[in-house]
């Protein structure tokens, strides 16, 4: 529902060569403070720059141009360096208030995605169950060819083994940490929609001799599949926004909707051209969120 967006273009702002608003770290609407592109790390050595004991390099006229020292850096201001990618979810598109008891205002680009995503629902479900099968046949598929060419891109850049690496090498001193078995709990019913009704939903328009035992088989052995791949496309691609903002994987972005809008579009930008791949990985997005919309409501 966020693909109208993410997906906005201003050619006056943004450069050619980046066209994407979550690719550059100043657009029309804000300047990011924390972008790491605004504060490259330089050896801070030529005339006219200065050495800031907090790590900054600085001009004769007291502007931030670099870092020196990243580490010093960090420590020193607390500030913590984001991609631009994550910079532009948190201001442009969610759009944070300062405190809880400001509401802010509804967001018009935001109230007419979920207008559209809901009229889209409407029209999958016109029919009824005809109508959605043959829906689901293309928004099923499609996913997987979006993740398999992000696959083979991720695993091509720049110290994604990192990023697998940590994705693949157990830490057995977290396997006794019960906050690590209730996430997993969680993704597992979450993943598989267990005890939310969309799997008996669908059972139901089954034939009556229909062999269900294999059906729970395939949903169960695809279900895990599908997680264990997603986990090495999207941790190829940590392992490079890693080398790229010199931190370790697990500080690079958040779990949850942070993966999806900030280490992905950071993925796609790096694939030429990157608005081809950036519609194509949002559209993705929207036929995911469509089945579970469309499953709910036939729930009811």
């Amino acid at each position: 529902m966020l693909i109208v967006t993410v997906l906005s273009f201003n050619s006056t702002h943004v450069p050619k060569t980046e066209s994407l608003l979550f690719n550059t770290c100043s657009n029309f609407k804000v300047s990011f403070f924390n972008c790491n592109q605004l504060l490259p790390e330089i050896d801070c050595d030529k005339e006219g720059q200065t050495k800031d004991p907090v790590g900054l390099c600085t001009s004769d006229l007291g502007q931030e141009i670099g870092l020196w020292n990243l580490t010093l850096f960090n420590k020193m201001t607390g500030r913590k360096l984001a991609s631009a990618s994550e910079e532009y979810w948190n201001h442009n598109v969610l759009d944070f208030s300062s405190t809880i008891n400001d509401f802010g205002v509804p967001k018009w680009d935001l109230v007419l995605c979920l207008l559209l995503a809901w009229v889209i629902c409407f029209f999958c479900l016109i029919k009824g169950i005809k109508t959605t099968g043959k829906v689901v046949y293309f928004t099923a598929i499609f996913p997987y060819v979006v993740l398999t060419i992000l696959f083979f891109r991720g695993v091509t850049l720049d110290n994604a083994d990192e990023g697998i690496k940590y994705f693949i090498t157990p830490n057995f001193e977290r396997l006794l940490d019960a906050n690590v078995w209730k996430d997993a709990a969680n993704q597992i019913f979450f993943s598989l929609s267990i005890a939310g009704g969309g799997l008996i939903t669908l059972s139901s328009y089954n034939r009556f001799h229909n062999n269900i035992l294999r059906d729970s088989m395939i949903v169960a052995i695809g279900d895990s599949f599908t997680c264990v791949f997603g986990g090495f496309v999207i941790f190829s691609f940590l392992g490079y926004m890693a080398g790229k903002l010199d931190v370790g994987i697990e500080d690079v972005a958040a779990d949850g909707a942070g993966l999806a809008f900030v280490v992905y579009p950071e993925a796609v930008s790096s694939l030429p051209p990157a608005p081809l791949w950036s519609i194509l990985f949002f559209f993705m997005l929207l036929t995911l969120g469509l089945d579970s919309q469309v499953i709910i409501v036939m729930q009811k």
